[in-house]
């Protein structure tokens, strides 16, 4: 990949060819017959520049606010179309494990950007959720700079200027915890922990009632902690914050009585949305039990779309039902649904490891075999070496799918990202495999 920008067209961008980019994009996530390929997916990036000459007047006008859905009915069908590119490009670099690599940071930073803004609005979320961005944000820029020479200097620019973007959008969300003394962040967390498990089980289709009671009554052993109305720190004194606990308090007791008298229900004329809120959260919560097995990173893409969508069509922050209106039952639920969506996005995000797909199911199988290693190894050991034999043979039948030249997994004619971690993991096991029999020889 070149280090410099590649010139571009005095003509402006090209629509068209833009368009045929997004097409393949589809056709190599939707193909579930083979490997995403890491030569097409850098080939694609790079035509950004040599075919739908994007410059850098194109990438500012999707900065900004303009990630968050608010900002959408102000974008040219370009600027539409190119966030939608660049979205699937990151999650296709995710695909084929270069987490590392530039493009791979777009799509963290796109989801944080709206998550911020919720979060924001939420007003229910701790120091400790802050800093787990901040370290995401830290984690970015190292990417980033590291990149600086590969891709270019607009690219950098782009991808630093949104990085910059969330860097910023963290601010008055930090500001809202000013005056929350650090001796009350244990009880502050317990509090956000609560209410966020009192909305979760008000928002399934069945409540459990028993459940919110149940969530109720850590509420009242919280309440009953005060002493002459105020929350103490340990050494006895008064911290400051006390009207950050107690209104915290105060809507976890709300939202558990209005669950528990029926009043937090959903309008009719919002029932659409509920059910279509439901079902993301459904699928996405799915996803995060079966990630390490079938999940493509790019299978993310049409659920965002999707939640986006719906986040979109709000008007002054509120749903609007089939009959025009904002009716006020359901808006906290499809609020919290919304959320919480965005949240398992990032989540998924988070976790997705650099490794491509291709190799994910060496990765799966040696990971298996680990834990019952482990397991085996928990109880006690093997009296006999006879025993390890399973283990040693399906070891060997995966080291033997290793290329005799390099050593490395070969998948066609690519060397897939992930190598290290593969093989770092085949060393654990023979290493356990070894410890076993060796147990078994001093007997």
């Amino acid at each position: 990949m070149s280090e410099e920008t590649p010139s571009v067209q005095s003509d402006g961008p090209d629509l068209e060819l833009l368009r045929k980019i997004r097409v393949q994009l589809d056709q190599l996530r939707n193909d579930r017959d083979h490997y995403i390929k890491a030569s097409d997916i850098e080939g694609l990036f790079l035509s950004l520049n040599s075919d739908a000459h994007v410059r850098e007047t194109d990438l500012q006008n999707i900065s900004g606010d303009s990630v968050l859905p608010t900002g959408d009915k102000n974008k040219t069908p370009f600027s539409l179309l190119l966030e939608e590119v660049l979205l699937l490009l990151s999650l296709s670099y995710m695909t084929i494990g270069k987490n590392n690599e530039l493009p791979a940071v777009y799509s963290s930073l796109f989801v944080i950007k709206t998550l911020l803004y919720h979060l924001k609005n939420a007003g229910a979320y701790s120091r400790q959720d802050l800093k787990a961005l901040e370290a995401k944000f830290d984690d970015s820029d190292r990417i980033i700079e590291n990149g600086k020479e590969k891709y270019g200097k607009m690219w950098f620019e782009f991808f630093k200027s949104q990085l910059e973007d969330c860097r910023q959008s963290l601010v008055p969300v930090k500001q809202n915890l000013d005056g929350l003394s650090p001796q009350l962040d244990p009880l502050y967390e317990k509090l956000v922990s609560l209410v966020r498990q009192i909305t979760a089980a008000g928002s399934r289709p069945k409540v459990v009632l028993s459940e919110i009671k149940e969530l109720q009554e850590k509420l009242n052993e919280v309440e009953s902690s005060r002493v002459e109305g105020c929350f103490l720190a340990p050494d006895g004194t008064i911290p400051e914050g006390q009207q950050f606990v107690n209104d915290l308090l105060q809507k976890c007791q709300f939202v558990a009585d209005s669950i528990l008298s029926n009043s937090l229900r959903v309008d009719p004329n919002l029932s659409d949305l509920h059910d279509e809120l439901v079902g993301i959260k459904g699928k996405l919560e799915q996803l995060m039990l079966t990630q390490a097995w079938s999940m493509r990173e790019t299978d993310l893409f049409d659920l965002l779309k999707q939640l986006r969508g719906l986040d979109g069509l709000r008007v002054d922050d509120r749903f609007v039902g089939t009959d025009g209106a904002s009716p006020e039952e359901g808006q906290k639920i499809l609020l919290y649904l919304l959320r919480k969506s965005y949240a398992l996005i990032y989540e998924l995000l988070y976790s997705s490891k650099p490794i491509s797909e291709s190799l994910q199911p060496i990765f799966n199988q040696l990971s298996t075999l680990k834990k019952c290693l482990l397991e085996v190894q928990r109880s006690g050991g093997v009296s006999s070496a006879r025993e390890l034999f399973p283990f040693s043979i399906k070891l060997a039948s995966i080291d033997n799918l290793r290329n005799s030249k390099d050593g490395a997994f070969h998948v066609g004619a690519e060397i897939p990202e992930g190598q290290g971690a593969v093989n770092s993991l085949l060393e654990e096991c023979y290493e356990i495999c070894h410890g076993l029999r060796c147990q078994v020889e001093d007997q």
